[in-house]
């Protein structure tokens, strides 16, 4: 998802918001493509607190959910 919205040119400053629980495989995987994770605390609460103050677009934590601004 980050990917196809970086190519459309909607990911906004390259950058996805996750938590510090994230798969370091999915944070290695977005960084070699040139895509930024901001990690925060554990919880969807804090996830989209980083969006709102960085007006990030994406974002994620591990028990699935996804938040599109």
């Amino acid at each position: 998802l980050a990917l196809g919205l970086r190519a459309a040119g909607q990911l906004t400053d390259d950058t996805v918001v996750a938590t510090v629980m994230s798969n370091l495989g999915f944070v290695n995987a977005l960084r070699a493509a040139g895509v930024a994770v901001r990690q925060t605390a554990v919880g969807d609460r804090y996830v989209l607190e980083e969006m709102n103050a960085h007006h990030y677009s994406l974002g994620g934590e591990q028990s699935g959910h996804v938040i599109m601004r």
